[in-house]
């Protein structure tokens, strides 16, 4: 799937302690006029994929998505949810949505909140989310993961499945700048500490499970279980992915490529059988935990067998 990241601009109603942007919210937001000239350039049957910043504050974002639609073009919308816990904005943007993420980032109300910064902003989350699938639009989740949150890891996909079945989860590494950077001592960890969590909660639900910036190694032995990675999707050239993002100015840009350029490896990686599979990690990752860093070489590929995922 070719998908183009149309960036509404950097304003949110919440600031995550692992936002990447953060240090963008100055750069303020695209006028309407703006967003019609950026679709306009869009190759027609490519997907629109709606970002910030968060999406759901801006008031004309139904008019938005209807003139993505009208100039043949699905939508995926990535929100924190909240705006969507506004029963009459839901129904004026649900004909034009085709997809949405939302960011459940707990099943822990005041977990989610103190991660958000926002008081309150889990209920209407949920608000949202509930609003969408019940209208039985496509909706997915993302939990960014971090000190706060990787221990509720496990209950929160089961809080997720228990209002929504069938809802496929995405878990997120944070990407360390920005927010994440300024508070890497609250959300950046080493996989192998809380490798237990990833695992019992991949072992539940590894086929609904779409995973991000997580590598070979401390997925395995369900690396091959789970829905997809986020790495495997650019590996393999399957979603093209690119966008302006106008704080850099209007030109195109490849997200893709810069992902993989703000990935690196550890020399030990070569020896992995995962290697040619895998983009390595997040550089900061590696800055960070230089001197424990936790990257092992798997040296015999595994097959997880049904049994072992049930």
């Amino acid at each position: 799937m070719s998908s183009f990241d149309l960036k509404l601009g950097f304003g949110c109603n919440n600031n995550c302690i692992h936002c990447v942007i953060a240090d963008k919210r100055d750069k303020g937001n695209l006028s309407l006029d703006d967003i019609r000239r950026i679709v306009d350039t869009v190759p027609k049957g490519m997907v629109i994929q709606v970002t910030g910043g968060e999406p759901s504050i801006r008031k004309e974002l139904p008019e938005i998505l209807r003139y993505c639609r009208e100039k043949g073009h699905g939508t995926i919308i990535q929100t924190n949810g909240t705006g969507f816990s506004d029963d009459a904005f839901a129904s004026a943007c649900i004909p034009y949505i085709d997809h949405v993420h939302v960011a459940i980032h707990s099943s822990d109300m005041d977990v989610h909140d103190r991660i958000v910064q926002s008081k309150g902003m889990w209920r209407k989350t949920i608000k949202g989310f509930e609003n969408l699938y019940r209208a039985g639009v496509f909706v997915t989740t993302q939990t960014v993961l971090s000190k706060l949150n990787i221990t509720t890891l496990y209950d929160t996909f089961c809080f997720i499945q228990g209002i929504a079945p069938g809802t496929h989860m995405s878990m997120t590494y944070p990407h360390l700048g920005g927010n994440a950077w300024t508070n890497s001592e609250t959300v950046a960890f080493r996989y192998s500490d809380y490798k237990d969590e990833i695992q019992r909660t991949l072992k539940a639900f590894a086929p609904l499970v779409f995973t991000e910036a997580i590598p070979p190694c401390h997925l395995y032995p369900y690396q091959d279980r789970v829905l997809c990675t986020a790495e495997a999707c650019i590996l393999s050239g399957v979603n093209e992915r690119v966008g302006v993002d106008f704080s850099r100015g209007m030109d195109v840009q490849d997200y893709n490529f810069s992902d993989i350029s703000c990935h690196r490896k550890a020399p030990r990686c070569r020896e992995c059988v995962f290697n040619s599979r895998c983009i390595g990690v997040w550089k900061e990752y590696i800055q960070l935990f230089r001197d424990r860093l936790d990257l092992y070489p798997i040296k015999e590929e595994m097959k997880c067998s049904d049994s072992q995922t049930t």
